[in-house]
């Protein structure tokens, strides 16, 4: 039996992005509420989904002043819990 593609999708928060990208959770909900980072929201908080967060960082780096020890470190969630 194959898993439903919901179950295996992967979110992070505002406030693990926030880390990731050494910036405030501020500077993320600016991004959301401007369209410019895709997210779901949850109650009182946001979601976003990997693929997303992806793509974003794909295109980040020519239009943030991002790290770049940040846009190209894969392992930063690998040992975090998803909540």
């Amino acid at each position: 039996m194959s898993k439903s593609p919901i179950a295996s999708t992967r979110t992070y928060t505002v406030a693990q992005l926030a880390e990731y990208l050494q910036v405030c959770t501020k500077t993320i909900r600016r991004f959301i509420n401007r369209g410019i980072l895709p997210a779901h929201k949850l109650g009182r908080d946001y979601r976003v989904t990997e693929a997303d967060f992806q793509t974003f960082l794909a295109h980040a780096r020519r239009r943030y002043a991002l790290s770049a020890n940040v846009l190209y470190n894969p392992d930063f969630f690998a040992d975090r819990d998803n909540t």
